[in-house]
């Protein structure tokens, strides 16, 4: 049990040093034990098992504060490459991002009321596409993201897609058996909400509301920093919130839904 947990001490300690490198580089390891907390001796050996696993590389010489100038350490961005996949209901989009979220490639298909077997069939064919773009790097496709217009809940099943007329669909297994990589399912306003405080307007901004607006309409939530689910996985979903009890059906079944 001893070793058990200083293994799991140690992998957390070194997701923590690689973090710390890959948020704001170029660090000396007198600057990551500074941020971590942890002692310099142990910051060492992390850094050189993560060098020697190519996802941190040194550079020359930093500025001195007196003694001797330090060596700067950089996370390897190119290390490997994610696919994402924004799943519309009359189109798919594909992208290859590095691990900083650096765009290498990018595809746009547009289609028509295609079957579910043929949208499974041109996801596969976009997934296909973009893997072959991968450049190569230590450890090529790491994995795949795909956002979706419908509810998912916290185990990455699409519970319902209206517009899509999809249900229970269990597509994260489905994508991750195909390729043996991790899988990430999420609605397509919560990643959209992710992106955006990832990448985009809010950046600077502790919480936000992200309005998806198009074929249908979503939503997503970032509170404290962090995208914000609920206990379900279902927390933004707006579009078919219901505001007029005797309006028009909608896709979903219900009536009078804002969507």
């Amino acid at each position: 049990m001893k070793t058990y947990n200083q293994q799991v001490v140690k992998k957390e300690n070194k997701s923590l040093v690689m973090h710390v490198i890959k948020e704001s580089p170029p660090l000396s390891r007198t600057d990551v034990a500074n941020k971590t907390g942890l002692n310099k001796g142990t910051v060492s050996s992390l850094v050189s098992e993560l060098i020697e696993e190519q996802l941190v590389s040194e550079s020359g010489p930093g500025k001195s504060n007196g003694g001797r100038r330090p060596v700067m350490l950089f996370f390897n961005e190119n290390a490997g490459y994610s696919i994402g996949v924004d799943l519309g209901v009359n189109y798919i989009l594909g992208i290859v991002t590095n691990l900083q979220g650096k765009i290498h490639k990018e595809k746009l298909e547009k289609f028509q009321e295609l079957t579910y077997e043929d949208i499974i069939k041109r996801l596969y064919e976009m997934i296909d596409c973009m893997i072959a773009s991968i450049p190569d790097s230590p450890y090529g496709l790491v994995g795949i993201g795909i956002g979706v217009p419908g509810t998912v809940d916290t185990t990455g099943r699409i519970l319902m897609a209206p517009n899509l007329n999809w249900k229970n669909i269990d597509l994260k297994n489905m994508v991750a058996k195909k390729y043996c990589v991790p899988v990430k399912v999420e609605n397509e306003a919560n990643c959209g909400a992710y992106g955006e405080k990832k990448f985009g307007v809010g950046i600077n901004f502790t919480n936000m509301i992200y309005i998806s607006i198009g074929f249908g309409i979503g939503g997503g939530l970032i509170l404290d920093n962090q995208l914000y689910q609920g206990n379900n996985g279902l927390s933004g979903e707006l579009g078919h919130m219901t505001i007029e009890r005797s309006g028009e059906k909608c896709r979903c079944g219900d009536h009078g839904c804002w969507e």
